[in-house]
């Protein structure tokens, strides 16, 4: 039936002759008239100017075909021309959303790929289709777009109101329905904002080049997993190991019970009686799930005194310094090993630090001057303000200093990730308004602003995730909610350590270790370790 439809549609108008084929392409494959199914295929790869969705349509089949012929390298070929086609739309696209979008589209033939190197178990082999995959849409920065004044207005309409200074706010059904509005319309207007050049996707890193930037002691970790089992794939500078780990279920069982005691715990920390049962259940739980994750790797990860993780979706709001098997050492969260190795190590000496704060920050200001005096000591100008500063001053100085310390609350808008906000004193701070991004590393002491909504592809979105798309470094920010005086004793403690040479990583396991309840705060993105020079 599938292929007399198609038959029907093939004198159609191009789109939907090209409709046609992919129908009669699927019904022949399903048939098992391989001939047919390829001869439909080679027809829509013809065809110029097909639109990204049927061509990835058009590899998918191909991928299934080449795969019911026994021809691996051929499939081979499909899943690395549908990722790279993924990539490069995404390079030229500003909206992070559509980004995330995109690699919906690559879904299927994404979990085939990483099924089939699952199934034959080779390290090397499950390394690349990892890469192929991961985070396509962070091989490229953001480009920069010409300045829309509409979208300007639209924002500040929406930060107006969602900072509660809407004429009658006991009208709170026409409030948000207005808010939803604003949200499509800024959204809609980003998906549509032409960039000023395309931004190129960078080559997928290969093992060899990986192993090259790995330091010395230093293990990269990449999780990943089927519905039924989770798998860690490790690279040192010596050789490479797939480990099966446990039962899927089993590891997202785990997690989901470390955050909520960790989110009792922070919500607690005034209430000494609470927070000391939560303590003790935060304990209990960091242990299970280093048990059920960390324990079998722990043969390859003892000699090892540093560890980047590249996580999946199930684990990419884990608190990893929580887990007793991490033992301290320096981590860095990473979303693949192309994003990690592209950023690099960045050396280059801080010049100036910038320090923002929000409003009903508890130690916010003593946090700031705190700070403020660590870098002031060794010779870095600092930039900071008498208060609370507004949006466009938080934005003014995330384009102007290198360094930023951020105090400020913040909210993970979970259903639209990308209008999660860090509070300013005229309201909220959107990851939407981001652009023109100076600064090379951003510290988000307060709140869970880490955390982001995973899509298809292991595509992050939120606050995080799109300061790292937009060119910073490194970001330091919690998983789940920081107590104020956590977050004050810890962020002294981890900008004393980068003051005196410390990188990143290996400052916040400092900081970790020195205060309790700041287990939460993970390292994202490449490596920051500033000269101490300058």
């Amino acid at each position: 039936e599938a292929v007399r439809v198609g038959e029907q549609w093939r004198t159609a108008d191009s789109l939907e002759s090209t409709d046609a084929a992919l129908v009669r392409a699927e019904a022949h494959l399903g048939g098992h008239d391989l001939d047919a199914c390829a001869a439909d295929l080679d027809a829509i790869a013809a065809t110029d100017q097909l639109l990204l969705s049927r061509r990835l349509h058009e590899l998918h089949l191909r991928a299934r075909l080449t795969e019911r012929r026994n021809r691996p390298a051929e499939f081979t070929a499909a899943a690395q021309a549908a990722s790279e086609l993924v990539a490069s739309a995404q390079g030229a696209i500003r909206s992070l959303e559509v980004r995330a979008a995109l690699a919906e589209h690559a879904g299927p033939l994404a979990r085939r790929d990483l099924a089939r190197a699952l199934e034959r178990g080779e390290a090397a082999d499950v390394f690349a289709t990892i890469e192929r995959w991961r985070a396509a849409s962070r091989r490229a920065l953001v480009p920069v777009a010409a300045h829309d004044p509409t979208t300007d207005d639209l924002v500040a309409e929406l930060r107006w109101l969602r900072a509660g200074l809407a004429p009658d706010p006991t009208d709170q059904p026409a409030r948000q329905e207005r808010i939803t509005d604003l949200e499509r319309a800024i959204a809609a207007a980003q998906w549509q904002q032409s960039a000023t050049a395309p931004a190129h996707p960078d080559r997928i890193v290969d093992l060899d080049r990986l192993r090259d930037r790995l330091a010395p002691g230093t293990v990269y970790v990449a999780f990943t997993e089927t519905a039924d089992t989770s798998y860690a794939l490790l690279v040192c500078a010596e050789s490479e190991r797939l480990v099966p780990i446990a039962p899927t279920a089993e590891v997202s069982a785990a997690v989901a019970r470390l955050r909520r005691d960790l989110r009792g715990a922070a919500h607690a920390a005034a209430n000494p009686r609470l927070r000391d049962v939560l303590a003790e259940a935060v304990t209990g739980s960091a242990r299970m799930l280093d048990t059920v994750l960390l324990a079998p790797l722990r043969p390859w990860l003892t000699d090892h005194d540093r560890l980047v993780l590249a996580p999946s979706a199930l684990l990419h709001a884990v608190p990893w310094a929580a887990l007793p098997g991490i033992e301290h050492r320096p981590v860095t969260v990473a979303s693949s090993a192309t994003s990690w190795a592209r950023a690099g190590a960045d050396r280059t000496p801080v010049t100036e630090v910038g320090i923002v704060t929000g409003p009903a920050v508890g130690n916010a200001g003593v946090e700031a001057d705190q700070v403020g005096s660590i870098w002031s000591a060794v010779g870095r100008p600092v930039r900071t303000g008498p208060g609370p500063a507004t949006a466009a001053e938080a934005v003014a100085v995330l384009a102007g200093t290198d360094l930023v310390h951020v105090a400020a609350h913040g909210e993970h808008a979970e259903h639209n990730p990308l209008f999660s906000s860090l509070s300013m004193a005229d309201g909220p701070l959107f990851a939407h308004e981001l652009s023109a991004i100076r600064a090379r590393h951003v510290v988000l002491s307060a709140c869970d602003v880490g955390r982001s909504r995973v899509r298809t592809g292991d595509e992050t979105l939120g606050l995080t995730a799109a300061l790292l798309t937009l060119g910073v470094q490194n970001v330091i920010a919690a998983v789940t909610p920081v107590p104020h005086e956590v977050a004050a004793q810890a962020s002294r403690a981890y900008h004393a350590a980068l003051a005196d040479g410390l990188d990143a990583a290996a400052a916040l396991a400092r900081a970790t270790r020195d205060t309790p309840g700041a287990e939460v705060w993970c390292s994202f993105g490449g490596e920051f370790a500033p000269s101490a020079e300058g």
